[in-house]
Formats: C-alpha cells, sequence, structure tokens
C-alpha cells in the first residue's frame, strides 16, 4: 500500500494515472504502445503480439521478487478443470474422456494451440512442446526452477480481490493510510470468511 501511494504521489496522483490509462481501449495497453517499461503478463499473450503489438521490440524475463524471496519464484494463475454434474447419464464415457483429456497428447495438442503452460510436467518440459511453442520457453524455465505456488483457493479470495482494489483507492486518494485501509481490509475478510466457515459447517 505505502508503494502504491508513493508511485501515484510521484506520477501525479490518482486522476493522472487513471487519465493516461484511459488512452488505452480495447487490446492496446500502454506496454504495447512503448509507453510503459514491463509488464506481467499470462504465457499465452506473446502468441497476441503480432497482431496487437507489431511493432512493439520486448523481452521476457521472471518476475521480480521481494526482499527474501528467491528469484525464479512464481504463481500459478488457475487452470481447467473437469467435472462430472451429478445426474449424468453418461459417466463412464465421461470418466474415458476425462482420463483422455488428461494425458500426454491431448495435453499437448491442447496446451499448444491455446499457448497455455501444460499441467503435465512431462509434457511442459518435453523438447516436442518448447520446438512447436518456442515463445513458451522463458515460461517453461521458471516452471523449473522448481519455486512455484499454486493459486490462492480461499472461498472469499474474489471478495478479498474487490475489498483490496477499494482499499488501494483509499490510500491513493489519501482517505486512509496505508496502515488502516490494511487493518479495515483483513477485519472485512476475516469477517467473511467466519460467515462463510459458519454456513458450511463439515459433520
Amino acid at each position: 500500500m505505502e508503494w502504491y501511494l508513493k508511485y501515484s504521489d510521484l506520477l501525479g496522483g490518482p486522476d493522472k494515472v487513471t487519465s493516461f490509462t484511459k488512452l488505452f481501449t480495447g487490446n492496446q495497453t500502454p506496454f504495447y504502445a512503448s509507453q510503459m517499461a514491463m509488464e506481467g503478463m499470462g504465457e499465452y499473450i506473446p502468441i497476441t503480439m503480432p497482431d496487437n503489438a507489431p511493432n512493439l521490440k520486448y523481452g521476457v524475463a521472471y518476475p521480480p521478487t521481494a526482499t527474501g524471496v528467491p528469484y525464479g519464484t512464481g504463481l500459478t494463475g488457475g487452470g481447467n478443470l473437469f467435472v462430472i454434474p451429478k445426474g449424468a447419464t453418461h459417466v463412464p464415457q465421461s470418466v474415458n474422456f476425462i482420463k483422455w483429456m488428461a494425458g500426454p497428447e491431448a495435453v499437448l495438442q491442447w496446451n499448444v494451440e491455446e499457448n497455455n503452460v501444460p499441467p503435465v510436467i512431462s509434457v511442459a518440459t518435453s523438447p516436442d512442446f518448447i520446438k512447436q511453442v518456442p515463445l513458451m520457453t522463458k515460461w517453461i524455465d521458471l516452471l523449473k526452477e522448481n519455486k512455484m505456488f499454486p493459486p490462492v483457493i480461499s472461498p472469499v479470495v474474489d471478495y478479498f480481490n474487490d475489498q483490496l482494489t477499494q482499499a488501494t483507492q483509499q490510500v491513493i486518494y489519501k482517505k486512509a493510510s496505508p496502515k488502516d485501509a490494511l487493518t479495515q481490509l483483513d477485519q472485512k475478510v476475516q469477517g467473511q470468511l467466519q460467515q462463510y466457515l459458519s454456513s458450511h459447517k463439515t459433520s
């Protein structure tokens, strides 16, 4: 929060920052227009660069880390799941399909076409995958560092993200100090979590 406040002030205040970002619409971003030094992006983005930013010259690097966090640390953002709904009429066939989709052949084809990091290590690290999708090299190198953290799976993560955005706005518009905003955020999220746990008790 202190970082957000510091750089918001350095850039002339939140309104000036907002007016700048509103200049870019659709698929365009400040980074694509060479108006921003770096941007965090998913591995599925570079393949779109020729269409969205054909003149952009860029490189790909590991994400920066805070003091005490080893360089090469990364965070996964989610994944794709296959489920069989209750009452499905073709359960055995569904199971067979899911097994096939989770196998190396289907995973390779799917992730080559989608430009995603394969969820199967043997596929992600296979020379065949990188040969077909060379733009993914840096992401696979990061995966090989073996310092990946899973996505947050809290039942109130969406609520947290929404409240974090509001807390950040409170700070950069100087309606609350970083400490007070984070304290209020913690109280709200803990309250929401307790409410969830109370209504989802397990026997």
